[in-house]
This record gives C-alpha cells, structure tokens and sequence, in this order.
C-alpha cells in the first residue's frame, strides 16, 4: 500500500491498494453513490483519491466552460460527473465524464454498460498531485476517445489513435474548439476572478468568447 499524504481538505489524498477485481467492485458497491472519492482500477492496483479543494474547483470550472459552450454552440452535451465506468478487469471515475448526443446512442444514462453502450465521449482530469497520465492506458481498454488533462505545467488534450493517445490542440469531442482556449481561462486571469468568489465574470467572460466563435464550431460540423 502507498499513500500520499497532503494538506488536508486543500490538495488529493490518494492511496494505492494491490486488490482483485472482486474486492474493486465491493467497494464499488459500498461507497454507492458518495461522491467524495475516486476509484480508478488497472487491473492489479486500486487508486482511492480524495480530491481537494482546488482539484474540485478547477473540474467545476471547466464543467461551467462546457455547459455554456453547449448553450453557445447548440452541442447535446450530457455530463455524468464521476460516474463509474468498467468492464472487467479495468475501471474508472473521471473528475467529469461527458457523452455527446447520447440520446441517439445510449440506451439509459443511468446505467452505462460499455459492454453494450459506447464509452464516453470526453474524460476531463484534473491532476494537483497526482497524474492522470498513469491512467490513460485505463482510459484506452475502455475506448474513451478524448481526454482533457489539467496539471501544473499547463492543460493538454489526447485523442485515441490505435491503442494509445495522442495529443490534439483542436478538440474531436466539441469539434472546433481550440483547446488552448480552456488552458487560457484555466491559467488566467479569469480563473483568478472565480477564485475570488466573482464566478459571474468568469462565465460572463466565458461566454462572451463561446459566443462571438460559434463559427468554429459549425466550420468544423
């Protein structure tokens, strides 16, 4: 077993567990539906994450981001969050999980069975002291196709090619959208405003960009 240990209620708390895939999928049905921590299984090793308060106001803020982009550009955008996405012997609870015009695909958003349904569209990740990178192979078994990545050193997109990721700068998931877009309000100055509790500006602004750039969007319909 392996633990991290950080400052409390600020930054992750993860810990490493060598378990079986019956042991994965008990805890899975103790924890139910309590939202307070992550599983992510490989296979062999377990990962419990406890994210912090920055790691969840971040993931917030890029929900925020997609829903008045979905508005903006007219995208049947479904977020599930956290949900639990598996088939044996791998599986997964993203910061945000995201499936695009999933009525035309999906038979209940309530429970997804990738054995039948398709995976998600877009995985959104958020890494404060721990990196989502270890997980892309995860990510890949279970064919999510794109994954946002945000860490100390920027924000980075990956498209499935193969077996494997790729990194991309225009998303396939919101097709046209230019992903240094999300790094530039992550990083910025807006960021700095929502952080103060001035979450109007942050979407005012978000909007306002999500608005006057619906082209790219039906350029690349």
């Amino acid at each position: 077993m392996t633990v991290a240990a950080t400052t409390a209620g600020q930054l992750d708390q993860i810990i490493h567990l060598k378990v079986s895939w019956a042991i994965y999928e008990a805890l899975l049905a103790a924890l139910g539906d309590q939202n307070h921590v992550r599983l992510n299984y490989d296979g062999e090793t377990l990962e419990i994450m406890s994210p912090g308060t920055m790691h969840e106001f971040l993931a917030n803020l890029v929900s925020e981001m997609l829903t008045i982009l979905s508005l903006e550009w007219r995208i049947f955008l479904v977020n599930l969050g956290s949900a639990t996405i598996k088939t044996e012997p791998k599986g997964f609870e993203a910061d945000k999980t995201y499936y695009v015009n999933a009525k035309s695909r999906v038979r209940d958003l309530r429970s997804i069975d990738v054995t039948t349904d398709p995976p998600p569209d877009l995985l959104v990740e958020i890494d404060i002291s721990n990196s989502s990178r270890d997980k892309l192979p995860i990510y890949a078994a279970l064919g999510v196709m794109e994954v946002w990545r945000y860490h100390a050193s920027g924000f980075a997109g990956f498209a499935l090619a193969g077996d494997a990721y790729i990194p991309i700068q225009i998303s396939h998931a919101i097709r046209g959208l230019p992903l240094k877009e999300i790094g530039n309000w992550l990083t910025g100055p807006q960021a700095e405003a929502a952080a103060q509790g001035d979450m109007f500006a942050f979407a005012l602004s978000w909007q306002n960009w999500a608005g006057n750039h619906r082209g790219l969007h039906a350029l690349a319909s």
